[in-house]
């Protein structure tokens, strides 16, 4: 086995850079402006210690290996038929004026059944063992059992430090300081887990069961590692807001809880939104109402001709004798009534059209009038924002605040 290489990440940035990030980040995630009058509290810096181990290996590995073929097998499926059939039927004879019987021909639905070829999936399994090298599977994982370590940022962070950011652990310390069993353990698992992978993905066939690796490492390197971690909290409204970041990388990632704000500009956004479409809701359900108001006196009143011009038909076909007979005095009332509907008819589709296009255009301007004053609201807040952000940043000592990223 490869000796174990030990060291320590160095912190590349400062606790002071730790704390002026931290409230780029309140400023970034439009924290509310009363947070910036607040102290963060004092920068801990905690050390965790983390086992990153690489592999090859000479991996053996039987399978059940599957091809997949479709096989045809005959079902039977039902169908309906019109089956015609004999039947008497009584009927009336007006030339001799009596009831008779007949013979005629009808149709019945009747269900039958006809064999139909249909596929189905078939799988051939055969035992299939190979072997093959897989090179260089990577477990990362920590030494130690940590409730409060974020792997996925560690590995970021890691990926962009390069060896001046190493300093070797030796002496007393480095004696000490040796790979845990828990981490062998979970070391060993992830290798053999990304190994299995591996193999899964260089099988033949279809698909496979029961797949069954053992492999002997032919190369290691194992590196042990301490690394630095930047903590701060500030107190909000009654509850404790923590972020964090490893000091080391490219770039320092603050993490951590985001304290949530009810009159950010996206808050207030969306507010403002849901209270347009609940007012353009409303407005476009009092067209019907306002149409009513401008026409319902002609709807009713061609309501009342149309009952009108019935109530004359009927009296004209009882009163025979009268001059209400007179078919010119019902086309009279009917055709009335036909123009008077035909007119509410076309009243209404105007009224309704202009209505329409009224309420539209409030709903257009209330909008423009909400965009405007959003505008207006995201220009001020974010300069407020901004200059809150500037004095905390100059109470932390020298210099401009830098670009957060507010636009």
């Amino acid at each position: 086995m490869e000796e174990v290489k030990k060291w320590r990440i160095l912190p590349k940035f400062s606790k002071e850079d730790f704390l002026r990030k931290v409230w780029e980040a309140f400023a970034d995630e439009d924290a509310p402006i009363e947070l910036f009058r607040q102290d963060l509290g004092a920068v801990k810096e905690k050390e965790y210690e983390v086992l990153i181990d690489t592999i090859s290996a000479d991996v053996s590995y039987n399978a059940s290996i599957g091809y997949d073929r479709q096989e045809a097998y005959i079902d039977y499926e039902r169908y309906y038929e019109e089956e015609p059939y004999l039947t008497t039927e009584t009927y009336y004879d007006y030339n001799t004026r009596s009831r008779r019987t007949r013979q005629v021909t009808k149709y019945k639905r009747v269900a039958k059944e006809r064999p139909v070829t249909k596929y189905k999936t078939v799988t051939d399994w055969s035992l299939f063992s190979d072997s093959r090298t897989v090179n260089n599977t990577t477990a990362c994982v920590t030494n130690k059992n940590y409730s409060d370590f974020d792997m996925e940022t560690f590995r970021e962070c890691y990926k962009q430090t390069d060896r001046s950011e190493f300093a070797v652990i030796s002496g007393g310390e480095g004696a000490a300081f040796n790979i845990s069993s828990a981490a062998d353990a979970k070391a060993e698992k992830r290798h053999g887990s990304a190994i299995q992978r591996s193999v899964a993905n260089s099988l033949p066939g279809d698909r496979y069961k029961d797949l069954d690796c053992t492999y002997s490492v032919t190369e290691r390197a194992s590196a042990l590692f301490k690394l630095p971690m930047y903590e701060t909290s500030v107190n909000f409204n009654g509850k404790t807001y923590t972020k964090y970041a490893f000091p080391f990388g490219d770039e320092l990632k603050i993490c951590g809880d985001r304290i949530e704000n009810e009159q950010s500009v996206e808050s207030v956004k969306s507010q403002t939104y849901e209270t347009l479409d609940k007012n353009a809701w409303k407005r476009r359900g009092e067209i019907n109402d306002r149409v009513w108001k401008k026409t319902g006196f002609v709807e009713v009143f061609t309501m009342l001709l149309l009952a009108a011009s019935v109530a004359v038909s009927v009296l004209a076909c009882i009163l025979k004798e009268s001059f209400l007979h007179n078919m010119a005095v019902i086309g009279i009332a009917i055709g009335a009534a036909a123009v008077f509907f035909v007119f509410n008819f076309i009243l209404d589709k105007l009224v309704d059209n202009k209505e329409t296009r009224k309420a539209e255009a409030e709903i257009r301007k209330e909008k423009e009038a909400a965009d405007e004053k959003l505008a207006h609201f995201k220009e001020n807040h974010l300069a407020e924002l901004q200059e809150a952000l500037r004095k905390k940043l100059n109470a932390l000592g020298n210099g401009q605040a830098s670009k957060t990223g507010l636009e």
